[in-house]
């Protein structure tokens, strides 16, 4: 019994963590993501990790009204490095 609801905590998590990262999320969150990829962090201390990412960036309070309403398509990022 203490098993079911540990697992099923872990699914509302898991949840939760992929309904704010699947949406465009700030330029440092990224970058922790990224590093976390790098050093391929598994298991445990990826979801420590990303748990840590989502308080700290309060991704937790994000609505789908407060994020950029794109339509659906995903809009493209333009980086321009030309020094003038």
């Amino acid at each position: 019994m203490r098993q079911s609801a540990r697992e099923e905590s872990r699914r509302e998590q898991l949840d939760a963590f992929i309904e704010a990262f699947r949406h465009p999320v700030p330029e440092a969150v990224r970058e922790r993501l990224n590093t976390l990829h790098k050093n391929r962090t598994e298991g445990e201390a990826l979801l420590q990790s990303l748990q840590r990412i989502y308080l700290d960036y309060g991704l937790q309070s994000w609505s789908k009204a407060e994020r950029p309403a794109t339509g659906g398509k995903q809009v493209p990022r333009i980086v321009c490095a030309e020094a003038l």
